[in-house]
């Protein structure tokens, strides 16, 4: 049997994380063997505990409140992504070095546009703010840390709902993951 690819998701509180639960459903979709499981980890043990895990032999971390921004100190290389958000959601060894990035933005822009063909482009009443709109989105879904933007965001599934009823669901785990569910 091949090795398992060792995953986890830390953040403190934790506990509601459906992540392990999400992630190895898809391992178990395209057949890879993962062990994925959650950790309560805080500010004061965050670079002890990455350093440890990946010490042995773990692979990739997801990364959720409130650690998003203090993790970008623990990567040895951080990404672009995460670098104009000052924040990320995982890290990872490439080359073995810990390597961050911000996947949230554009996960999110990227399932809203493309899988359920609800285009964010255009959206700006004046044309010449479409790109600086587009960009301002990206941070704030980078960045995830502003309940006032995530109002925000709840607003959007509503109103996208009656065409894409799959928003929902997208709904509902954006207020699970912030325990608001």
């Amino acid at each position: 049997m091949d090795k398992k690819l060792k995953l986890a998701v830390i953040g403190n509180p934790i506990s509601h994380s459906k992540s392990p639960e999400i992630h190895q459903n898809f391992a178990d979709q395209f057949k890879v063997n993962i062990e994925f499981n959650k950790y309560k980890v805080t500010q004061d043990n965050l670079e002890e505990w990455l350093r440890s895990f990946f010490k042995d032999d773990g692979r990739g971390v997801s990364i959720t409140l409130p650690l998003k921004e203090a993790a970008l100190n623990c990567a040895d290389e951080i990404s672009e992504r995460a670098r104009l958000a000052s924040a990320c959601n995982v890290i990872y060894l490439k080359e073995d070095k810990l390597f961050a990035d911000c996947t949230d933005g554009h996960g999110l822009v990227k399932d809203l546009e493309e899988n359920l063909n609800a285009p964010l482009k255009g959206k700006a009443q004046n044309a010449k703010n479409r790109p600086k709109l587009k960009l301002n989105l990206y941070l704030r879904l980078s960045v995830l840390e502003n309940k006032f933007f995530l109002h925000f965001l709840l607003n959007l599934a509503s109103s996208l709902s009656p065409k894409h009823p799959q928003l929902g669901m997208h709904k509902s785990l954006i207020c699970h993951s912030f325990g608001w569910a």
